[in-house]
């Protein structure tokens, strides 16, 4: 009881009988794990419950935010995403001329703001979510200043932080203006901070398996540790046959650390989606991990998925993913049924659609196509088989001739061959950097790997700063933004 009301921090708000406070009563933490379950359905009732009760309890609101914010991320409907931005121009009313002397008020401002922010990204409202990052900001900056041991700031400042870490030199000027400041070192260091702090509180586990997760995100986007960020995830997630949330995070960070066969094993044995909230998205993530198996059923989980989602991202890709499917198949009628398709299904704003768009009509060759896919999913040996009959002069067109030196790096890049891996490499620059494709420019990406973990910075900037000067390819955006956070890593181990 005396944990409970140490959380409880009341003060009069205005005149009348209303008081405003900060407690995580024991039915707000239930309602918080569920929604950090996925269990939306269980969630809701649980914060009307309580704001029925307690209408001057603040942190219903932060809960009901993760609530609502979850749902827009994963049924991407725009309507429900104007109605709840109304919903939370009213909450800002509330809160307005609201003064207390806890410090779980700009906390909770800020990690409001940051939710909504990366929300708005999701739906392209982008100059919103530019000025909610700066309101998260200077909300927590304020909070450390004002209570500078109220280790809640440190999960959120953290990834803030990290994240403007990442912004590259030119763009500075951006950050500076609207008021932000980081770097990845300090943003790492106060997520670890707040991690190792073990707080009492009963709300503080939550918090914490949160922040670890935030902590593996920046382990493999950032850090660019595939093993690290594998052992993180896999230790977060050993629940995910009950847990809705870790279960897809465990799926689709074994996809991208190469670990297909978990990722497919995960998803199978994932909780009944009955008891959860209904998240399309994993039958995607399904097809496409079978996919890159080379199972002969993988298309019926890319087809439930353009069938039954409602919102707007990945279906142009699942329809081009059908159709390469088909193409291994030897089906060319139904290939080309869902080649057509790719450009009237879903939208283009992500880039694995905007790849489907462009690429459909790209020349293909099957075995580079199924070397491709096996690759994906971290089978290298299978994927170096497909190419053992094969030569560069086998190939008529600068398109596959490219392709095939760049499958052959690849390969050996993962494998731990960067003796074999780097003149391919520079081959597929030389014969690919005036082609319309991704092969030349993330070859020089993934030089700047190499060379950046060999410490020899001047030759790792040299290919970050020209796979950032490709801009002919569909994936310009996301290489870019991995070549300029490779630039930022250098620039902070440089400068200590």
């Amino acid at each position: 009881m005396k944990k409970f009301f140490s959380l409880a921090f009341l003060f009069v708000l205005g005149a009348g009988n209303a008081f405003a406070h900060y407690t995580f009563t024991p039915n707000l933490i239930k309602a918080q794990q569920a929604v950090f379950e996925f269990r939306l359905y269980d969630a809701y009732p649980l914060i009307e419950a309580e704001r029925k009760a307690d209408p001057g309890n603040r942190l219903i609101d932060l809960v009901e935010t993760y609530a609502d914010c979850a749902r827009l991320s994963i049924d991407e409907n725009r309507t429900e995403y104007k109605s709840l931005l109304l919903k939370r121009e009213k909450q800002e009313d509330n809160e307005a001329g609201l003064e207390t002397k806890s410090p779980y008020q700009l906390f909770v401002r800020g990690e409001i703001a940051l939710q909504w922010a990366l929300v708005k990204l999701k739906y392209q409202d982008y100059v919103s979510a530019v000025l909610d990052v700066r309101l998260a900001y200077n909300s927590l900056e304020d909070n450390m200043t004002l209570f500078p041991k109220f280790s809640y700031n440190y999960k959120t400042m953290g990834a803030l932080k990290t994240i403007i870490g990442t912004v590259p030199d030119q763009y500075h000027w951006v950050v500076r203006m609207v008021g932000l400041d980081g770097s990845i070192e300090e943003g790492t260091g106060l997520l670890q901070k707040f991690i190792n702090v073990n707080l009492t509180e009963p709300v503080y586990p939550m918090f914490r398996t949160n922040a670890k997760m935030q902590y593996a995100y920046i382990t493999y986007f950032i850090l660019k540790n595939k093993s690290e960020c594998w052992k993180q995830v896999d230790e977060l997630t050993k629940d995910y046959k009950t847990n809705l949330f870790h279960a897809w995070n465990r799926a689709a960070f074994a996809m991208k650390c190469g670990h297909t066969d978990k990722a497919i094993e995960t998803l199978q044995q994932a909780p009944d989606q009955k008891k959860f909230y209904r998240f399309d998205y994993l039958t995607y993530l399904l097809g496409l991990a079978k996919l890159h198996r080379l199972d002969a059923d993988a298309d019926i989980y890319l087809k439930k998925y353009i069938a039954e989602f409602k919102g707007e991202n990945y279906l142009k890709d699942a329809c081009f993913k059908l159709y390469w499917f088909y193409l291994i198949q030897g089906n060319a009628s139904q290939a080309a049924a869902y080649k057509k398709m790719i450009a009237a299904t879903g939208k283009a704003y992500l880039d694995e659609d905007k790849h489907a768009l462009k690429a459909a009509d790209e020349e293909q060759d099957i075995t580079l196509l199924r070397c491709r896919l096996l690759f994906d999913g971290g089978y290298y040996d299978r994927a170096l088989q497909e190419l053992k009959t094969k030569r560069s002069k086998d190939f008529t067109s600068a398109k596959l001739k490219t392709e095939f030196e760049y499958r052959f790096a690849r390969i050996m890049h993962e494998k731990g061959d960067f003796q074999k891996a780097i003149p391919v490499y520079l081959n597929c620059i030389v014969i690919g950097e005036k082609l319309p494709y991704y092969y030349a420019a993330n070859s020089c990406l993934q030089l700047g790997y190499i060379y950046e973990q060999q410490n020899d910075f001047s030759r790792a900037v040299f290919y970050y700063k020209k796979c950032i000067s490709y801009t002919n390819h569909e994936y310009k955006n996301s290489l870019a933004q991995k070549a300029k956070t490779g630039l930022k890593r250098i620039e902070e181990r440089k400068g200590k």
